[in-house]
């Protein structure tokens, strides 16, 4: 059974409506199909009133001509019912042709957002994006941009179309009665300010509490379900499921708070619209008794009133909405406000020679994790050269800090010549092929998966892919759709040794001058090893390779061997090196 008990205030309800700003700013880009799609709203809207305005009055001129043989002579049926007629079917097609074109808009906006804040996450380093929780990016990603599709769609076109119709239709009314119109237009001005602001102030606990329930859904679930192997060996699943549970029930808690309140905003339009109807009706109802006005155009009044209902249930809505988008706004806004830990440099030109130098290198996450002290490497071009050393000494520390996914806290590191920092990240990245210990694979095809390493512009033949593939010895791959196989989630899995095979082909398919490989032939067995090992010293014999590994396979390729401990490289003989894998 659901609890209804209201949660607890959540911090978050503090974000400001600022942080809609930028997201509004995009919408120039789209101005074409906004401004169009809110003409087509108002439109449509403007129809649907005037229609039910023109029935009552057709519907009551039509019974007082008939009381009389002349009147009905003289009252002309034609023109009142074609006038129906032509606004029912602008009504329907202005419907058609509002929801066509503001949804396009709407998806052209959120397309524009997304790559945006691609661009944004682009800018930041991956220690930055490392802290970084997956569910929870994946959620702002998905979730809180499909949230900012409601801020033109349910909040400024119902806004900017209430104002505008209720100024218009007070005018209309204007020219039958002055007093009445002053009444109706400041009643519906006075409602139009009233309604979104108390909706607003009304809706913003709940609608923030279910947009942080969805979050910590998503996160939860997707914990489960990414750590279910281990989750299951470990004897967990229970605890977790028990988790999501109490979670799931959150959500319905706090979406059962939402509706309450919004049912609770409901009753309050309909009885302020129904105070403005009574109101119409008495003014009205003294002016037809008066003489100022007809029986007829008095029916056109009160029904037109009825009609504005129309234009306030979105009203209503958008203000519930506003919350949440300004929630969703201030998370993707947290996202790019991130600073990027240091900037690239201006050499666009990639390295020729593999020449490495590092110059008092210091660095170290903590005070008390220093990985290098002081250190100082030079590395020859076409060196092969190996780093050995226990777990955790910070050899794969070492291979981030030559592609500036670290930075060193001091001291300099040369790439032919020039500080690393010279260079730009394209240059960089030209520069310096990297294996990782862990290798990424995509939910995409086979050779879209081989196309990542290569930079845009770049283009290899397919023949060149198959024969790549072949020398790392996946070719059987190749069997069933070819290059076009789907590998990942969804797809073909593969085995932790074709994933490292994956990562060392998109590695020969580059041209950098530099190749850093991060325990190559880890999960390999010994013959695919040894012919992965010779592949790829031959391949690369012109290039410079620097190899972390423990393994004493990579002994007959490697002229340089180098022991890292205490955050410090002692170079070693190849009988030492060997002692040291």
């Amino acid at each position: 059974m659901i609890n209804s008990s209201k949660p607890r205030k959540n911090s978050t309800s503090e974000h400001k409506l600022s942080e809609l700003l930028p997201f509004i700013r995009m919408f120039k880009q789209q101005w074409t199909l906004i401004s169009l799609g809110m003409l087509l709203s108002m439109l449509t809207l403007t129809a649907g009133i005037a229609l039910l305005g023109l029935s009552g009055w057709f519907l009551s001129a039509t019974a007082l001509a008939g009381l009389t043989a002349l009147g009905i002579k003289q009252f002309n049926f034609y023109t009142p019912a074609a006038g129906v007629r032509f606004l029912a079917i602008v009504r329907t097609v202005g419907r058609y042709g509002e929801r066509l074109v503001t949804h396009q808009g709407t998806l052209q906006i959120l397309t524009q957002i997304r790559i945006w804040l691609w661009r944004q996450l682009q800018r930041l380093s991956i220690s930055q994006v490392s802290k970084l929780r997956r569910g929870d990016v994946l959620n702002r990603l998905l979730t809180d941009i499909d949230t900012l599709d409601q801020l033109y769609l349910r909040i400024l076109a119902p806004l900017m179309s209430y104002f505008i119709l209720s100024l218009f239709f007070s005018c209309v009314i204007g020219f039958w009665d002055e007093q009445l119109a002053w009444i109706i237009g400041l009643g519906l001005l006075f409602i139009g300010v009233l309604l979104p602001f108390v909706g607003y102030l009304s809706a913003q606990r709940p609608a923030i509490a279910v947009i942080e329930a969805k979050r910590q859904y998503r996160i939860e679930l997707l914990d489960l379900l990414t750590n279910q192997l281990e989750i299951t060996m470990y004897a967990a699943l229970s605890r977790y499921r028990s988790k999501i549970e109490l979670t799931e029930q959150r959500l319905y808690q706090v979406q059962l708070w939402l509706i309450q309140r919004n049912a609770l905003l409901q009753a309050g339009l309909i009885l302020l619209h129904g105070l403005i109807l009574i109101v119409a009706l008495y003014f009205a109802g003294n002016g037809a008794i008066a003489g100022s006005i007809s029986g007829p155009v008095f029916a056109l009044i009160v029904f037109v009133m009825m009609a504005m209902m129309e234009l306030l249930i979105p009203l209503s809505l958008s203000s519930q909405q506003l919350s949440a988008c300004v929630l969703a706004a201030s998370r993707i806004n947290q996202l790019t406000e991130q600073h990027a830990q240091f900037e690239y440099g201006s050499v666009q030109e990639q390295a020729i020679t593999g020449n490495l130098n590092i110059l008092d290198g210091y660095f170290g996450y903590t005070d008390e994790q220093v990985v290098l002290k002081k250190l100082n490497l030079s590395i020859l071009d076409k060196q092969k050269v190996a780093f050995v050393g226990h777990s955790g000494c910070g050899k794969s520390t070492l291979l981030k800090l030559l592609t500036r996914q670290q930075n060193l806290q001091s001291g300099t590191i040369l790439l032919d010549g020039k500080p690393i920092e010279s260079y730009s990240e394209l240059a960089l990245s030209q520069s310096i092929t990297y294996v990782e210990q862990s290798a990424q694979i995509f939910s995409a095809s086979l050779k879209d998966n081989l196309l990542i390493a290569l930079a845009d512009g770049e283009i290899v033949s397919d023949k060149k892919l198959i024969s790549t593939l072949r020398q790392v010895g996946l070719e059987k791959l190749l069997n069933d759709d070819g290059l076009d196989l789907w590998i990942g989630d969804g797809g073909r899995l593969l085995s932790g040794g074709e994933r490292r095979r994956i990562s060392i082909a998109r590695a020969l398919l580059r041209t950098a001058p530099i190749v850093l490989l991060d325990e190559p032939t880890e999960g390999l067995d010994l013959n695919t090893e040894k012919q992965i090992l010779e592949l790829i010293f031959d391949v690369w014999k012109d290039k410079t390779v620097l190899v972390v590994t423990h393994k004493t396979s990579v002994f007959p390729f490697i002229n340089e061997w180098h022991l890292m401990e205490n955050g410090r490289l002692l170079n070693l003989t190849v009988a030492q090196g060997l002692n040291n894998c």
